[in-house]
């Protein structure tokens, strides 16, 4: 990377990175949201899941213990 400036000494000067190369510095966060978002859904449908069966939503089962 070169930077060229020509600014009068003691004018301030202030370099900001470009959005393509933010955007590339913050890939990996980006990535890492998404896989964890994933994993949280997948968690989510899980737990839902497990909550119908444990539950009985829909249908009347006969308990084991009738006579």
């Amino acid at each position: 990377m070169s930077l060229d400036l020509s600014a009068h000494l003691g004018q301030p000067a202030f370099v900001v990175p470009s959005p393509g190369e933010e955007a590339h510095a913050l890939i990996g966060w980006i990535v890492l949201a998404g896989l964890s978002l994933m994993v949280l859904l997948a968690a989510l449908i899980g737990l839902a899941w497990l909550v119908v069966w444990r539950l009985g939503f829909g249908s009347a089962v006969p308990s084991a213990f009738d006579p």
